[in-house]
């Protein structure tokens, strides 16, 4: 609970229940683009781009589900992943026992977070849904 709670933190900019957590300039920061899609040997060679503090989403690619590019947050290394995409009004937080590796089951761990971002609708452009 507490790690979607952070990623809901985060995803209305920095305040929650009225209460702010962290300045709305210090979130900006952490999600501005400091490199973009390409290779990173930190996540295998997956393309990634980042932010200065979060990992962050992509049209084509992302650690957040495919079609996800105001999606930012990070992973671990394969059992557990916390992050906010404003576009959907979604906050995720997600622990699992996987364990990394080229068995069948280390690939549901993606497949699992691209469900959530396939099932939930980005927002029309300039509104909420």
């Amino acid at each position: 609970d507490e790690l979607s709670r952070f990623a809901e933190i985060v995803r209305r900019g920095g305040e929650l229940d009225g209460v702010r957590i962290m300045r709305p300039e210090t979130l900006r920061a952490a999600v501005a683009p400091c490199r973009r899609l390409r290779p990173d040997l930190a996540t295998g060679l997956a393309p990634m781009r980042w932010g200065t503090g979060y990992m962050l989403g992509s049209t084509r690619f992302g650690p957040f589900g495919r079609d996800s590019p105001a999606a930012f947050g990070h992973t671990g290394l394969t059992n557990v992943a916390i992050w906010a995409d404003p576009e959907r009004d979604l906050s995720v937080g997600v622990v699992s026992s996987g364990k990394p590796g080229r068995h069948r089951e280390a690939g549901r761990y993606t497949d699992l977070l691209d469900r959530i971002a396939a099932e939930i609708p980005r927002a029309p452009r300039g509104g909420r849904r």
